[in-house]
């Protein structure tokens, strides 16, 4: 659910980067940083707030942990280059 919070297109509907930030936060406090598909909803978030540092940082992790992953690789590396601009990642 935290993903629809910060990537929605829709702003007025979905995107509430705050809450979704608090969500994935909780959820990996709660299984660990070890999930890749948890962490990068979490830089997400950290990117729709403005948090770019700590998005950047997030979507680092995340490739390191998805290093042997093909599937997703590049999208993941998308979003990277979306935070490194100071930009949020929107689908």
């Amino acid at each position: 659910r935290p993903f629809c919070h910060e990537s929605s297109p829709d702003p007025f509907f979905w995107r509430n980067g705050a809450e979704a930030v608090t969500l994935a936060d909780l959820v990996c406090r709660e299984i660990g940083r070890h999930d890749p598909l948890v962490l990068n909803t979490l830089a997400s978030a950290e990117a729709e707030t403005g948090q770019f540092d700590g998005a950047i940082a997030t979507a680092e992790a995340v490739l390191a942990l998805a290093a042997g992953m093909v599937e997703g690789s590049a999208k993941l590396t998308e979003n990277l280059r979306f935070f490194k601009a100071g930009r949020p990642f929107c689908e």
